[in-house]
């Protein structure tokens, strides 16, 4: 019974508030919200396309694996081996020798700059895409 009272009154002030405003008003939140949403589409597309998988050990570039190839990696790590699998333009740590698996937890990654990292086995997961410039590079 409280929350239908709380409805009710939120429902009022509503209606007040979409009393006070004139069609201009209407008009202007109407496009913002227009405005907004396609920006988060261009945001969404504008990004470069995954190409490779980048996996170092230790701070060292061990392998640098195009994401088309569908595979499975074997890394050998600081606590033992790790299993890595590439598969469908996604790469994800299938198996670790860490204590809290982490690492395998993340899951899935496929755009550029995404990462998995295992600190306690020195493995990093980095899938890299087309190199553009930007505005704030040289």
């Amino acid at each position: 019974m409280q929350k239908v009272r709380q409805r009710s009154r939120f429902y009022s002030l509503v209606k007040r508030f979409f009393k006070i405003l004139t069609i201009g008003d209407k008009l202007l939140i109407v496009c913002l919200f227009i405005s907004s949403g396609s920006s988060l589409l261009l945001i969404k597309n504008i990004h470069a396309k995954a190409k490779f998988c980048v996996i170092s050990v230790n701070g060292k570039v061990a392998w640098k694996v195009p994401l088309s190839e569908n595979r499975e990696i074997v890394v050998n790590g600081h606590l033992g081996d790790s299993h890595i699998e590439i598969k469908n333009s996604k790469v994800r740590m299938l198996d670790s020798p860490c204590p809290l698996k982490i690492c395998v937890k993340a899951g899935c990654i496929h755009r550029p700059n995404d990462m998995i990292i295992c600190l306690p086995n020195r493995i990093i997961i980095k899938v890299t895409g087309e190199e553009k410039l930007d505005g704030i590079t040289w």
